[in-house]
């Protein structure tokens, strides 16, 4: 890791910011990495830096109309923020079994090779924007992967109990996460109080000039808040996977989203009890809406991984007989990850010409009637897939963006216009041309008037490629 801040690593960072949703970095800015980074480098030196008030927020739905507003930050805290935190992670990440999400460990990649653009079609939502899709894929296959040893496995008991985080990010404690820092990193403590000063600071638009003691950015990257919400938890992993081992239970864990194995429903009660009372020391909850004791069978239909292992072996068969047990699902109305479906099919049929066929496309746009928010949900490489393998590539695209343009919510207008900005070409071949791209862009900058992120920078940005 650099130990100043440079132009190298601002442009791998501005880099990912120019090619994302919110292009908070222009040519011009971008040209100026090196003289930007020499004079963030000196203020941190000299202890001047505070970061700036955001730009804005770009609202993405939860489900059920709750909205999560994520920070837009400038380029230059970004930058910052970046650099802090990949120079603290070496010294406070560790690697432990079963705990996964630290894909965040590797350096700042990003490429255009078709394994990444095709591991975005795969990306769970706006907030887990990764500088590598593939590294993400890798890690998030591994994950279920170890879940279906364990399901498999049954001297770990036939029941699993799911839960996570409630508020994850917003619930993190400033004060108490900088201690953690300090602790581990303790010899390179102007870091940790360049980090502090900006986790401190960062949201004052938000909340005034009071200091912030709770809650990290949920940036548009991600990558950064990631690394230090993973080592918030760090210390409760070990702590609880004692515990667990103790009495014959499995404790494993991808970000927030938690998984114990054990012989009984009372057993894992007790376990959940024994992690509320940690989290509490932490200052986190467990989310009570989303906590659900299943059996080993239920927890394979409800993450649907017999569809995932289909998907991930290329399976044309496979995944026909899956698709058909998926179906009965949706008609009995069985709880399952229907978005985790919806967006590994997507993936599927466009990088297989074979298994496009008139059944499976009808699938995928009956799912997508039927799931709005589901749609709003999709990134931009998502969007574009749902659209070439559609019977009617042209009117999806329309049908698109009129839905879209009724959202609430800025999030899925950004990924459409990231979609055009990223995939002209591609769009160009099913038909679109330039005035019908012109006649989208001005539907939704049209119906984005509350949403400054929209107006300021991801119009600009998708016009100026139209002009």
């Amino acid at each position: 890791m650099t130990s100043t801040l440079d132009g190298v690593f601002l442009r791998k960072v501005w880099r990912r910011l120019r090619d994302s949703q919110v292009p908070i970095v222009s040519q011009e800015i971008y040209s100026d990495a090196d003289n930007v980074a020499k004079e963030l480098s000196r203020s941190i030196k000299e202890h001047l830096f505070l970061p700036s008030t955001i730009h804005g927020y770009l609202g993405i739905q939860k489900g059920g109309g709750v909205t999560r507003f994520l920070p837009i930050l400038t380029a230059e805290d970004m930058g910052v923020y970046y650099y802090l935190c990949y120079r603290l992670a070496p010294k406070i990440l560790e690697k432990q079994t079963g705990i996964f999400g630290a894909w965040h460990m590797q350096p700042l990649i990003r490429d255009c090779t078709t394994k990444e653009i095709e591991a975005e079609a795969f990306g769970q939502g706006y907030w887990q924007n990764p500088f590598s899709s593939k590294w993400w894929l890798r890690e998030w296959r591994q994950f279920n992967d170890l879940i279906r040893e364990l399901l498999n496995d049954r001297s770990v008991g036939k029941f699993v109990v799911a839960t996570d985080v409630a508020n994850f990010y917003d619930s993190i404690e400033v004060p108490r996460l900088i201690g953690k820092v300090r602790q581990v990193a303790h010899e390179d403590n102007d870091t940790v109080e360049a980090l502090n000063a900006f986790l401190s600071s960062w949201n004052r638009r938000h909340i005034g000039y009071m200091p912030s003691t709770k809650g990290i950015p949920q940036e548009i990257i991600s990558d950064a808040s990631r690394v230090l919400s993973h080592f918030y938890l760090q210390q409760l992993d070990v702590e609880f996977n004692y515990y667990c081992k103790s009495r014959n239970l499995t404790y494993i864990r991808w970000s927030d989203d938690i998984l114990v194995f054990g012989g009984s429903k009372l057993m894992l009660e007790k376990a959940v009890h024994h992690l509320s009372r940690l989290m509490r020391d932490i200052g986190l909850n467990l989310n009570a809406a989303k906590t659900r004791y299943m059996s080993k069978t239920e927890l394979k239909r409800y993450r649907a991984l017999d569809f995932l292992s289909a998907v991930s072996e290329d399976d044309n068969q496979k995944l026909s007989k899956e698709i058909k047990i998926i179906k009965s699902w949706i008609s009995s109305g069985r709880d399952f990850r229907i978005d985790t479906v919806f967006r590994a099919l997507i993936g599927f049929l466009s990088r297989n010409q074979a298994a496009q066929t008139s059944i499976n496309r009808a699938f995928i746009a009956d799912i997508g009637e039927h799931n709005r928010d589901l749609l709003h949900s999709l990134n931009n490489t998502q969007l574009l897939r749902y659209i070439q393998i559609s019977d009617d590539p042209i009117a999806t695209f329309h049908n698109l963006r009129n839905d879209i343009c009724k959202a609430q919510f800025g999030g899925p207008k950004a990924s459409y216009l990231h979609m055009l900005r990223k995939y002209r070409n591609q769009l160009s071949a099913i038909g679109m041309t330039k005035p019908k791209a012109i006649s989208a862009i001005y539907q939704i900058e049209k119906s984005s008037d509350d949403s400054e992120v929209i107006r300021d920078f991801c119009v600009p940005a998708v016009r100026e490629q139209y002009s």
